[in-house]
This record gives structure tokens, C-alpha cells and sequence, in this order.
């Protein structure tokens, strides 16, 4: 740092302030700045699960929360809809999958371990077909371990002869001769693993002692090296009483620059640093330093005059929030050295108020407030409860992790959620130096410069359903009436004589559900229609990016018995609910009967009750209204476009009067089901079988509707009974269901397993108390939740998103007295 301060106090210091819009300088750095926004001009996603654990015993659950947010803004993507997520097993072979379906941009699920697994490591991924498109990890991976007591019958701490691998990585990609080089050190064990605050020496040629240095928890650390071209360096690294010894293994350079990064408290300084024999070859040539974070990006000119160190400097509270990308490029506008700074200011993260525990019963209620919260932004968190001895949640990520570092770097990182955990100088310091070996970015500049125009893989929302009519007798086709399960009714779909086909957009069928289809014909009514479905996506699209992913740290566990371990799912029962007896009288005169009834609450009785005789005669409510309640149906201009489906404001309206323009009218109010809902009929009250009876209305008097209704256009009042329309539909066969290939993967509920014991080794290290996939703030912004009651100090691990784009990451641990 004095070095640093030393040469800024000989240099003229350039302070610039980021506004992360593109300002070419000159056509040099044009080409980069524009390649790089053409690259990045899109909107783009990143996944996150929020698993209950990391290792977990045949026939449990794997509970899981997913978050998708955007990745520039750092708030929840409502883009897509549609989020894939699989397990592979160790060889990339997918052995469950499911499609979930995101609103909000969060979706919840349990996949259940049964006999397709067996003991071992498998890869859970989550990811949105958008994010096949790109080579960064947007997308979710995260390995977990299986345990099946019939193959395991212990779990057992391994006793290993412990070796190290060494990397020596030097700033930027480079060590220069007679610079000062920053060096990295990486130190893995036999596992995988960081080799945890091992001492190193480095010594020269001549074996003279140059500097020493020591590795942090997670095995990383660096020592500066003054590097000499004659010179070989020799590393030697203590750790258990053994000495461990290896060569530097990096060519030294004679000609080139080198990009090195200091932080302080304010500010982030740039050091481009060359040696005597290079500046006869960078001196007077134009180079360009650009600064991106994966979105914006800043791009300046810098060139060497007599000078062998340019330093630049940039205010923290002026740069982007987490990593920071920077690039030197040479005057081919080739990029020639690369180092990442992450910038922790601005990053919104609320830590909780003291939790609140009650015993209420068998039960325990908790409650969880967030200082600063407000209950009007969206909120929701994830809870996963488990013993606070537990050896099962050794997860490497979280939901911080995921989104401000893992896109951004090449390699896996282990424990990466120590960086966001408890921020302090030392994690800052600790941050730095594992970027310093990380080399370059995921950001490859070649693909930057060569992005493709389109992208292959396009953003889903739902499933696209086209019909391809096979009736050569389309003419005399009226409309399709289509149910989309339970979740849209009575759509009219209206082709034109030539048309072919017709496209239902964003659908999401769930389970067993299915779309239901009948056929208007001009002279036989409703009928079964001669269609064939597609659905598009038609599967779950493999994600081909087998990126290697960290075991879970569980190698070094203790030793724990579970031959006798009794996994239980709690199954719901079949409920039967005993009705009260019913005494079912002749049905003479039925429908009179029950129309003199209602109009008994009727003014001037208007209500007429919906006939099977009717519904045999008129298809729709349309034609029912117009010819029995004499009054005028005028059809929106979204409904009647051909082989389009009705927007939100298509429908129809009434008026009493009889001019063909409803203009010169007064609308009638419509109520369905006793709400008021407009002077305009949405499509799915359009097919009469879903209607029970109606009221109509023409002087709007003694409707007893409220102020602000005036009614002088008089009212309908439309009463809805969907059994009676289910029956009506099955009594006759008036259309089809179509199946899907591909649907939503219905939610499921999370059930705690059941265990022999709940005070020995085994549940206190591999048990599960509880798991809450979305908890929701009430209108005092505290999260509420029941738990099972516990003798037990229980551990919750709590993630989540707050006021839109603020984020939990929390372990709280809690004693029941």
C-alpha cells in the first residue's frame, strides 16, 4: 500500500466518476464498448434453490424454494414463467425432473428420493430455457449427497493421508521481470477442498528466504514476489507437523504490463505497472482500460510515456455494486490482462429482530421481523429448521452468493457464502484474494465480439398450444369453446373459413389436468371437433453445461449409526366426510318450482332458471339473452377477430334498446354471482352450460344496488353453478380433452419424516424438524410460522427476498426451555 501512495504522489491522479453509460473516446474504443453493449443489451436471469439441506437419507424429501431474479437489477424477473429443475447423478444422467411454474419470480417444491436413488453424489440444476443461451452460470447447480442405509450402514469420518495441491497464480494472468508481481496461492487437499491456514515459504534459486505468507480457512492467500527472469522459486508449504514442497511453475515474462488492484476504504486504485525493456515497446502506444460488471460498461484510453506505473483511481461509492470487471486491451483491442474487485457497497441485505417463540399446544409458533421492512413491497423468505447439531446443511452458496458472485467467475468457489455472511475488513481481504486466483471473468471477449444476432433458446411464459383443424368442413364452423382446465372457461375461439390452425397462448396445466374442446357447428350444435394438438415445449430441455460442482464439505463428519433408521413419510389420509341425510322428493315441476322460489327475492320476477332444454337449444349465453330476454347483444371487436383468442377487454354487452350501435345506448350493469363486474361479459360466462340462471332486468328498479350504480340501463344478474356444468358436459358428448406431453408439476406439500429417536446421534446430526418454503409478511411486516414443539435447540437457516430487492441470508439459533 505505500508502494501505492508512493506513486500516486509522483502521478498525476485521473478520478473519474462512473455513470456506467457508454462514452467512446475514439473509434478504438467504440469497437469495444459497442460490442460489449450489443453482447449485453438484453435482459438476463439468474436461478437460485434455496435447498432444506445438503445431504439427506433415501426416502426423504428434497424441499426447495426457488428464486429467479433479474441479473442486473437484482430483483425478482417477471420474464419467464417456466423454470426446469433436475437431478442428475455423477455420470450427467438425469434421473428426475420437473417443470415449475415462477410467479413472481419465486416457486416451491419437494422431489421425493425413492427408489431411483441409491447412495451417492447427484447434481440438483435450476434453470430457465432463456439461460441456455449464454455461457456464464446463471442458471443453478449445486451438488448433494444420498445416503441409502442398505448400502451405508455407517456414516463414517474417512481417515485420509492428507496431500496438497498448490496453484500459484499470478495478478492478471502474468509475472513480469523486475516488477512487483502479486502472487495467488490456492491450496486444495486430497478431497478438493482448501487446505485451512497452512504457512508457505518462497525461497529463491540460491535457497535464500524471499518472503513467507499464510493461507486463510478455505486454503487461499498470496505473497508479493519481485521476479527475476534467471531466477527459479522454490514454495514450501507447512501443515500437520509435515513439510509439502513444490516450484512456482510460472513462465516470467521479459516483455509486458501488468493490472493490479488495491482497495481502501474509499476507493479502488488501478496500477498498471511495466518494466525498463517494455517501455521501449508500450511507449506512446494506446491502450484501453474498460470497466464492466455485466451490464454497463466504461472504456478510457491510458498509454505510457516516460513513466513505467499509470495508477487510476475509483470512488467506491461511485462504482457498480458487487464485481467489478477490468480489462486491459492492447491496440488491436485485444484483451491482454483481466482482474475482478468486488464492491460491497450498496448491496441491501436486513438482518432480524430477536425471534419470538410460544408454545401453543403440540405446536410452536415463531416470529420473525426485519428492521426496515416494509410490508407493501414484496416479501417472502424460506426456512429451513433443523437440530443445531446438524451435519446435513454443509451448502457451499446462498442466495448473495448466487447472484453477486457465481455468474461472474469461471470456477466453483467453495464456502461461498462465508463472503456474504458477516461482512467485515477481513472479508473483504479474504474476497479479494480469492478473485485475485481467479484469473479471468466468465466474460470471454471472444464471444463478446462474435455474439450471435438471435439466440437459440427464447424466453418462456407457459406453454404454447396449437390446434391444427382436420375438418374439411371448417365452414360451417362457428367457433371452438375451450376450457383450459379450471383455471379458464367458456374461451371462444372464432376461425376464419381458410384458417388452418389456432393458437392458445400461456397456458399452464398442472398435473391432471387437461384442455377441453368443443366444436360449434352451424347445424349440429356442439360436437366433438376433429383437432390435433401440439404443445411447444413439448419436454424439459437438457441443460448441457456439465460445469464441476463442489461436494458437499461432509467428508469429515462424525461418525454416526443408522443401520436401525426408520424413515417415514407422514402420507395425508383419505378423508370421508358423512353428509347429512337428504330426502329426495318427486322432481314434477322441478324447474317451475325452483323459478317461483327465487322470484320471491326478485322484483317484478325477472329470473329465469337455465333449462336442459335450454342448453340443447342455445350453445351460449349470447343467443339464450337475446332471444329469451328480448333484449340487444353486441359483440366486442377482440372477439370477433378470427382465430384469436379474447384479450382481457373482449366480451359482450347488453342494452334495451334497438338502435345496432350500443353507443346510442345505455349498457346494462352486469353482476355475476352477485359482484358487479361492468356493463361487459368476460368469455367464460359465453357457454350456457356454465350457467346455473340469470335476472334480467330492464328498468333497473328495485335491484337494491348500492350508490354509484345508477341502473337506469337497466340489470342482469348472472348466477353461476360449474357442477351443474360438469354434469351437463359429461351427460353429453359435445367436445374432447386433450392431453398434454408437457405440464406444470403440480405443488406439493412438504411432510417432516418420522424417526425412531428424536434425542440420538442420528436425528441430531442427519434429522429434519421442519421446512417452510414461502412465508409470507403480514400487514406488520412479521413473518409467522408453526413448527413442530422440540426438545432441542434448533438452527434456522432463513433466505429470502424483502421490499423487492433487499436479501436474507440468516442462521438463527433458538432453546426451547
Amino acid at each position: 500500500m505505500k508502494n501505492i501512495l508512493y506513486i500516486c504522489s509522483k502521478l498525476i491522479i485521473a478520478y473519474f466518476i462512473l455513470s456506467f453509460q457508454s462514452y467512446a473516446q475514439n473509434k478504438k474504443n467504440t469497437v469495444i464498448t459497442d460490442a460489449f453493449e450489443n453482447y449485453n443489451n438484453i435482459p438476463r436471469e439468474v436461478a437460485y434453490l434455496h435447498l432444506n439441506k445438503s445431504t439427506y437419507i433415501k426416502g426423504e424429501q428434497v424441499g426447495f424454494t426457488a428464486y429467479v431474479l433479474d441479473k442486473k437489477t437484482k430483483k425478482i424477473s417477471l420474464i419467464a414463467t417456466n423454470l426446469y429443475v433436475s437431478i442428475e447423478d455423477s455420470d450427467n444422467k438425469v434421473i428426475t425432473q420437473k417443470l415449475l411454474k415462477l410467479e413472481n419470480g419465486i416457486s416451491s417444491n419437494i422431489i421425493e428420493l425413492d427408489s431411483s436413488f441409491t447412495s451417492g453424489y447427484y447434481t440438483i440444476k435450476a434453470y430457465t430455457n432463456w439461460m441456455r443461451n449464454f455461457e456464464q452460470q446463471d442458471y443453478f447447480a449445486e451438488s448433494i449427497r444420498i445416503i441409502d442405509p442398505k448400502v451405508e450402514e455407517y456414516i463414517e469420518t474417512e481417515a485420509v493421508q492428507i496431500t496438497i495441491d498448490a496453484q500459484f497464480l499470478p495478478e492478471s494472468g502474468h509475472l513480469l521481470d523486475k516488477v512487483n508481481n502479486t502472487v495467488g496461492v490456492v491450496l486444495k487437499d486430497q478431497n478438493g477442498f482448501g487446505v485451512p491456514n497452512a504457512k508457505g515459504r518462497v525461497y529463491n534459486k540460491d535457497g535464500l528466504l524471499i518472503t513467507e505468507f499464510q493461507v486463510n480457512h478455505l486454503g487461499i492467500g498470496k505473497f508479493l514476489l519481485l521476479a527475476e527472469l534467471d531466477n527459479d522459486y522454490t514454495i514450501k508449504i507447512d501443515y500437520l507437523n509435515k513439510e509439502f514442497t513444490f516450484s512456482l511453475n510460472q513462465p516470467i515474462e521479459p516483455i509486458g504490463i501488468v493490472l493490479s488492484v488495491v482497495g481502501s476504504k474509499n476507493k479502488t486504485y488501478i496500477t498498471l505497472s511495466t518494466n525498463d525493456q517494455s517501455l521501449e515497446v508500450v511507449k506512446d502506444k494506446t491502450y484501453t482500460l474498460t470497466l464492466h460488471n455485466g451490464d454497463g460498461i466504461y472504456a478510457q484510453e491510458v498509454m505510457f510515456r516516460e513513466s513505467k506505473s499509470i495508477v487510476k483511481s475509483y470512488d467506491l461509492t461511485s462504482m457498480p455494486t458487487g464485481i467489478n470487471i477490468f480489462t486491459l486491451f492492447n491496440n488491436d483491442n485485444h484483451p491482454i490482462a483481466e482482474r475482478l474487485f468486488f464492491n460491497y457497497n450498496g448491496i441491501r441485505r436486513l438482518e432480524s429482530s430477536p425471534i419470538t417463540a410460544k408454545a401453543v399446544g403440540d405446536s410452536i409458533n415463531l416470529k420473525v421481523n426485519f428492521a426496515n421492512m416494509s410490508p407493501s413491497q414484496f416479501n417472502s423468505i424460506s426456512v429451513s429448521v433443523l437440530p443445531t447439531e446438524t451435519q446435513c446443511y454443509d451448502r457451499h452458496n446462498n442466495i448473495l452468493a448466487a447472484n453477486f458472485l457465481s455468474p461472474y467467475v469461471k470456477g466453483q468457489v467453495e464456502g461461498s457464502k462465508h463472503y456474504f455472511t458477516k461482512v467485515s475488513p477481513r472479508t473483504k481481504l479474504d474476497m479479494d484474494n480469492l478473485l485475485l486466483t481467479q484469473g479471468w471473468s466468465s466474460y470471454d471477449w471472444n464471444n463478446i465480439f462474435d455474439a450471435p444476432e438471435t439466440f437459440k433458446f427464447l424466453f418462456e411464459q407457459g406453454i404454447t398450444v396449437k390446434a391444427n383443424v382436420n375438418n374439411t368442413d371448417i365452414k360451417n364452423i362457428q367457433a371452438y369453446m375451450v376450457d383450459i382446465s379450471n383455471k379458464v372457461k367458456g374461451l371462444i375461439i372464432k376461425p376464419n373459413i381458410d384458417q388452418k390452425s389456432f393458437v392458445l397462448n400461456n397456458v399452464f396445466l398442472e398435473g391432471n389436468e387437461n384442455i377441453y374442446i368443443s366444436e360449434l357447428h352451424k347445424t349440429n350444435g356442439l360436437k366433438v371437433p376433429n383437432l390435433y394438438l401440439q404443445g411447444f415445449p413439448n419436454k424439459i430441455p437438457y441443460l448441457d453445461k456439465n460445469k464441476p460442482v463442489l461436494k458437499p464439505k461432509f467428508l469429515y463428519e462424525t461418525l454416526a449409526y443408522i443401520e436401525d433408521v426408520d424413515i417415514k413419510s407422514i402420507k395425508p389420509i383419505n378423508k370421508v366426510q358423512k353428509l347429512d341425510e337428504v330426502l329426495i322428493e318427486a322432481q314434477r315441476d322441478k324447474v317451475r318450482i325452483r323459478t317461483d322460489e327465487l322470484n320471491k327475492k326478485s322484483f317484478r320476477n325477472n329470473i329465469k332458471v337455465i333449462t336442459e332444454k335450454d342448453r340443447e337449444s342455445f350453445s351460449t349465453l349470447e343467443e339464450y339473452i337475446r332471444v329469451k330476454g328480448g333484449v340487444t347483444v353486441y359483440e366486442t371487436r377482440a372477439v370477433r377477430t378470427s382465430g384469436r383468442s379474447p384479450d382481457a377487454n373482449s366480451g359482450i354487452t347488453f342494452y334495451t334498446g334497438t338502435s345496432i350501435s350500443p353507443n346510442s345506448n345505455q349498457l346494462m350493469d352486469i353482476f355475476v354471482d352477485d359482484a358487479y363486474i361492468g356493463q361487459e361479459i368476460a368469455p367464460r360466462f359465453f357457454l350456457l352450460q356454465n350457467i346455473d340462471y340469470v335476472e334480467i332486468n330492464k328498468t333497473g328498479l328495485g335491484t337494491g344496488v348500492g350508490q354509484g350504480f345508477k341502473g337506469s340501463g337497466g340489470i342482469i344478474r348472472i348466477y353461476t353453478n360449474p357442477k351443474h356444468a360438469q354434469q351437463a358436459s359429461s351427460n353429453k358428448k359435445t367436445g374432447k380433452s386433450y392431453k398434454l406431453p408437457l405440464k406444470f408439476a403440480t405443488n406439493k406439500k412438504f411432510y417432516v419424516p418420522k424417526y425412531k429417536y428424536y434425542n440420538d446421534d442420528f436425528y441430531l446430526n442427519y434429522g429434519v424438524v421442519d421446512w417452510k418454503p414461502r412465508v409470507s409478511s403480514n400487514v406488520n411486516g412479521n413473518f409467522s410460522f408453526k413448527i413442530n414443539k422440540s426438545s432441542i435447540p434448533v438452527t434456522l437457516f432463513i433466505e429470502g427476498i424483502v421490499n423487492d430487492s433487499a436479501f436474507i441470508f440468516e442462521e438463527k439459533t433458538i432453546s426451547f426451555d
